[in-house]
């Protein structure tokens, strides 16, 4: 459900205060945006960016913010829902990391959920992921042989039937002709 003017007005700010933590690579003001639930849920998009509770989120923050010497957010297309005292998002991101003359790029999609606890609202999970390009490695000789007489295969079985159905429809229409042997008259 569409959240609410005063909902969606606290979570564009938090997203915003997110956004100034990761741009000042400040892990404190991360935390602080969070619901400080020991079983708070954030993934990243690396391998070993799995983090439970603040304590752990802490710790792979600052050694994601210790990869750059500035970092930049930008959300692209946002939604946010809500019910209650939950809310959640899904934006477009792109994270722009600057080491030196080094730079990176992640084009990015982001959901989180945010709770408000105590008349405080704040991330209670949050997961980045990358889009990639989905595609089946190339098949083995043996596949391919395999494909392609499961191909040919098909397609003779395609023609044995239409040539069937062709032979039908030819004995159907031989057997409403006239015998030759009668003239048209004494047939009809």
């Amino acid at each position: 459900m569409r959240a609410d003017n005063e909902t969606r007005s606290i979570i564009n700010a938090l997203l915003e205060q997110t956004k100034a933590a990761f741009e000042a690579r400040n892990a404190d003001a991360l935390i602080k945006l969070t619901t400080d639930d020991p079983n708070m849920l954030n993934i990243g998009i690396a391998k070993d960016e799995l983090s439970v509770g603040p304590g752990q989120l802490k710790e792979r923050m600052q050694k994601h913010f210790a990869m750059a010497d500035t970092i930049t957010l930008k959300y692209g297309y946002t939604t946010i829902k809500s019910n209650g005292n939950v809310a959640w998002v899904s934006s477009h991101l792109w994270e722009t990391l600057v080491k030196g003359t080094r730079k990176l790029l992640l084009d990015m999609r982001m959901t989180a959920v945010a709770e408000k606890i105590n008349d405080k609202w704040g991330w209670s999970e949050m997961h980045w992921s990358m889009p990639v390009e989905v595609a089946m490695p190339e098949p083995t000789a043996e596949e391919k042989a395999a494909e392609e007489a499961a191909a040919k295969a098909a397609k003779e079985a395609e023609e044995s039937k239409k040539k069937a159905e062709e032979e039908k429809r030819k004995a159907e229409l031989k057997a409403d002709e006239p015998p030759t042997d009668q003239s048209f008259f004494d047939y009809y």
